[in-house]
């Protein structure tokens, strides 16, 4: 599926839920769709994070098409590479 339809996907799954909580994921998926304006990969890897994290109705719909990276590496792995690159 489309990262585009799975955003959209995701925003519809999170509508239901109470104000404080929806609007905490509303602004993670908002950095999401914003970073997949400039690097579609990673937004794909975090999306598929975050949907595995926040156990979202459906959220491990995608993860077997996502769980790896394009260099086979696990989300988990990336996620935590990617999240110390920023740090420094």
């Amino acid at each position: 599926m489309l990262l585009a339809a799975r955003l959209r996907t995701a925003h519809q799954r999170i509508a239901p839920l109470p104000r404080d909580t929806r609007q905490r994921l509303h602004r993670q998926l908002l950095a999401i769709t914003d970073l997949a304006k400039r690097d579609h990969e990673l937004a794909a890897r975090r999306l598929a994070a975050f949907l595995a994290d926040t156990d979202l109705p459906g959220g491990t719909d995608h993860a077997g098409a996502a769980a790896t990276g394009a260099d086979g590496a696990a989300t988990g792995q990336r996620r935590d590479a990617d999240a110390g690159r920023h740090r420094a």
